[in-house]
């Protein structure tokens, strides 16, 4: 009886609880809803709604729709809460002749109203015109309407958009003033966002140069931007067809005494060599850093620079976060994957990763026939020479804390125990200078039951975790990582005592796991060979066994050895995507799987 006792007091003391909650809530939204415009002058409005309809007669696919125009749009309403303007209301509860916490707490707390404003209003119809012309629609039009009488000193507002017929793409040229750049651009045309009949827009343009710049930044061209390349546009021809020129510019590389720019061909820049400071202190200048660190090894390809020759971190540990190597082609996409790979060894607070062009001697002209690695050479012409330059890139890495404790304290109450715990924790982030994380915690947790159904009236428990992670693959054998990010080896270590009125056990777990990333980023990989747990139980009380009806939960109560899979070692995969996280389970044999 009194176990019912006490679960009839704790469902009562939740119900009178729950109901308060849902009455302030009520209250909060009924005050929120009354007037909120008190405050308002004649002729001044809240703005309530705004809402943009879209072109109904122009198909789905070539439909622009009130997603893309609302950014574009100069004033939108205040926020809402379940359809009222609490924020609004929140905000109004602050006197605005008082600067105290007190109303500074109610200003900050809510949202100042949004009033309408018809200029705001007009410019945001031009605004939405002006993307419609830059999509291609110029024969478009914007209607708007104010509706100021639905509800007291509330306005709503309506944009109403017709596309119209669109322009669209007659022609498609190219104009290379840089006439080497001809055979490597016109070999990737099949991959070009313009073409014949598409919808002429500018914004499909702009992602063109981009699209080009970037295909070039991957195959030498170091100095090549999207301001290299400009568009011409004619549209004189008539019935909404433009005809469009490509230029191709040379790039420019100073000017004279007369202020006129001096052009050259674009170049293919080769790396030179590598220097790699992984202590970097962006507080010190450069003079005072080339004064001190004045050590260089060099490690296949690198030059690691240190103060007294023995570096923070390991050399085959930087050499296989960075994929880029001596007398290779530049490429941005490799810059950037050096990056990541250099973040994600989990030591450093910041990088940064510089290229500087070494000077070449007056008469020096070196000559390539080919842009970028892979590439088939084309015929070679006499403009066809492209001329080489050379980078010197330099990597700043500069490392984080090495070391870090962190203490937290927990309190916790209701109707039946109170409870407290405390976790302590160690990290060291570069143990034997090759970036390995050891994760070290313990955890002492107490509870005082207030009404106990048995004896005794306390609960202890005591926590411990290792962990220490590798970034590299660990293994009896060779694993090779040339296609995959991220490479790392992770081994952890738990124990778990719990000492509680009705049993008394303890866990163990001991897993071994390998994580990796797809190069393009996209997926997560997790491969965990060895995943044991212990279950030793000291003392449980039988009735409360006998009360257990999941028999999960009741396997949990028994002492016994688990793996994933009974009496093989399974794989578990987990592929995570920005979208859905899906996890594998592949057994060795036909025996139960625990994932």
């Amino acid at each position: 009886m009194p176990i019912v006792w006490d679960k009839i007091f704790t469902a009562s003391y939740m119900s009178k609880r729950l109901r308060a909650i849902l009455l302030l809530c009520v209250l909060g939204i009924l005050c929120s809803a009354c007037s909120v415009t008190r405050r308002l002058s004649q002729g001044e409005y809240l703005l309530q709604k705004v809402r943009i309809e879209d072109d109904n007669s122009v198909p789905k696919s070539e439909r622009i729709t009130p997603m893309e125009l609302e950014q574009y749009v100069r004033q939108t309403p205040n926020k809402h809460f379940l359809g009222t303007n609490f924020y609004v209301w929140a905000y109004n509860l602050a006197n605005p002749e008082k600067d105290n916490w007190w109303n500074n707490l109610k200003r900050k707390v809510g949202e100042e109203p949004v009033l309408l404003d018809p200029m705001l209003t007009q410019r945001s119809a031009q605004n939405l015109k002006t993307y419609m012309d830059s999509r291609g629609y110029y024969s478009s039009t914007v209607n708007y309407e104010v509706d100021t009488t639905r509800r007291s000193n509330r306005a709503y507002v309506t944009y109403r958009t017709h596309q119209g017929e669109p322009y669209r793409i007659k022609s498609m040229a190219y104009d290379f003033r840089d006439k080497q750049l001809a055979p490597v651009i016109e070999s990737d045309t099949a991959q070009s966002l313009i073409k014949v009949g598409n919808i002429f827009d500018i914004t499909a343009l702009d992602r063109e140069r981009e699209r080009i710049a970037a295909y070039l930044n991957d195959r030498g061209y170091y100095n090549f931007s999207i301001n290299n390349i400009e568009y011409r546009v004619d549209t004189l021809g008539g019935d909404r067809k433009v005809g469009i020129r490509m230029i191709v510019k040379r790039n420019i590389t100073g000017y004279d005494e007369r202020g006129q720019a001096i052009e050259e061909n674009n170049r293919v820049y080769r790396i030179a060599e590598i220097n790699v400071l992984s202590d970097y202190d962006p507080s010190v200048d450069r003079e005072e850093r080339d004064r001190v660190m004045q050590d260089t090894l060099y490690y296949k390809g690198l030059n690691i620079i240190s103060r007294d020759g023995k570096p923070n971190v390991r050399p085959e540990v930087m050499h296989a976060a960075i994929p880029m190597s001596p007398n290779t082609t530049y490429s941005a996409s490799e810059v950037n994957r050096t990056y990541n790979e250099i973040m994600s060894l989990g030591y450093f607070k910041s990088a940064r990763i510089v290229f500087e062009e070494i000077p070449r001697e007056e008469n020096e002209k070196l000559i390539v026939h080919y842009a970028g690695d892979g590439r088939e050479a084309y015929t070679p012409r006499q403009f066809d020479d492209i001329e080489e330059g050379y980078l010197r890139c330099h990597i700043l890495a500069s490392p984080t804390l090495k070391q870090g404790f962190n203490v937290e304290l927990e309190g916790s109450t209701t109707s039946s125990f109170y409870g407290v715990s405390a976790t302590v924790g160690y990290q060291n982030r570069n143990l034997f200078r090759g970036v390995e994380t050891l994760n070290t915690s313990v955890t002492f947790g107490h509870e005082y039951m207030k009404a106990p159904h048995t004896s005794r009236r306390r609960a202890n428990e005591v926590g411990l975790t290792a962990g220490l992670s590798f970034p590299r693959f660990i293994a009896p054998f060779n694993i090779s990582t040339r296609n995959v990010n991220m490479p790392r080896t992770k081994v952890e270590l738990s124990f778990n005592y719990q000492d509680r009125p009705y049993y008394r056990r303890d866990l163990t777990r001991a897993t071994w796991t390998y994580s990796w990333r797809s190069l393009n980023g996209r997926y997560n990989y997790q491969l965990r060979p060895i995943d044991l747990n212990w279950i030793h139980v000291g003392y449980i009380d039988q009735n409360f066994f006998s009360s257990l009806e999941n028999e999960y939960l009741r396997q949990s109560y028994l002492t016994q050895a688990l793996s994933a899979c009974r009496h093989h070692i399974p794989i578990i995969i987990m592929v995570r995507t920005s979208a859905a996280t899906l996890r594998l389970c592949m057994p060795t044999s036909s025996h139960r799987v625990m994932c």
